[in-house]
């Protein structure tokens, strides 16, 4: 399910009900939500995936958002698997080519030291 935000972004992040704990550490007794954004303007933005588990459900959203479009950008927040474990599938179903990598952006969050996951990703898109 999407909801317009304005007429040009869609929210496409979806509900974990099921989890329990949340980074494996805190206690999340209604469940978690995955935010994430389409902005639908001459180009397109994804902003963030989701967790693996709701892959299914996200992707959804996501080609319902789109309306037939393609992302031209794909931006993360962090590598966390709550904003990027879906990457590599957007990664495969929209940016396969060298050239496309340069569409990905990674955002390091500004609040936190770099974890190893941003280091490694900022490694692989240079």
């Amino acid at each position: 399910m999407t909801n317009e935000i304005s007429k040009n972004i869609r929210y496409i992040g979806v509900d974990d009900l099921d989890i329990d704990l949340f980074e494996s550490q805190y206690i999340v007794p209604e469940g978690m939500s995955y935010n994430s954004w389409v902005i639908l303007d001459n180009k397109v933005a994804v902003m963030d995936t989701a967790d693996g588990r709701k892959e299914k459900e996200w992707t959804a959203n996501l080609v319902a958002a789109l309306e037939g479009r393609t992302p031209d950008y794909l931006v993360c927040q962090h590598m966390e698997p709550d904003h990027s474990a879906i990457v590599g599938k957007m990664m495969q179903d929209y940016f396969a080519t060298t050239e496309d990598l340069c569409h990905v952006f990674h955002l390091v969050d500004i609040r936190h030291e770099p974890t190893a996951e941003d280091r490694e990703m900022n490694l692989f898109l240079r």
